[in-house]
């Protein structure tokens, strides 16, 4: 009777050491999922995530109340803030998006002490259409051997589209 008593105690810690070790190689590595410290109007530098326009009609509108963005393009980029990333290791990337339009994203590559890595740019999810209700976009890539740090890219073009929780994962 001890003796199974100690084995389900083991066997508990176990799998609560699994869980455990699962939860933490999938914690999202990017800062401000929930764009809280958003700041576009006006932009500051201390801003989590920046948008730029690349061809009007463009527009970025935060909700951080509701923890979602919405990109209007012609094509407008969004960039999360730059994070530590292990070379040749693979990153699961989602977000959650809604609306009419195009959405893609990119990853943009740096050396740990600064520089472009090689490749610097790599498009893990191709121009993708959204109608409509909210669906998760997911695509995963694999850092270059010379990475040491990535932005997320999120991309809109021809359209409007909300975008939520963000994430990249290992």
């Amino acid at each position: 009777m001890k003796t199974s008593k100690i084995k389900l105690t083991v066997l508990g810690i176990m799998i609560a050491g699994g869980i455990l070790a699962a939860s933490a190689s999938a914690a999202n590595l990017i800062n401000d999922p929930g764009f809280k410290q958003t700041k576009f109007s006006p932009l500051q530098s201390d801003s989590s995530w920046f948008w730029y326009q690349i061809n009007g009609p463009s527009g970025a509108e935060v909700d951080p109340g509701a923890g979602t963005i919405t990109l209007t393009g012609g094509k407008t980029f969004l960039h999360s803030t730059r994070f530590p990333v292990k070379p040749g290791k693979q990153y699961n990337i989602s977000v959650q998006a809604k609306g009419s339009g195009k959405v893609s994203f990119e990853c943009l590559w740096w050396k740990a002490q600064g520089g472009m890595a090689e490749p610097h740019r790599t498009i893990p999810l191709e121009p993708t259409e959204i109608k409509g209700d909210g669906q998760t976009l997911k695509a995963s890539d694999k850092a270059p051997e010379d990475a040491g740090a990535m932005y997320v890219r999120f991309v809109v073009e021809d359209g409007t589209v909300t975008l939520s929780q963000p994430s990249a994962t290992e």
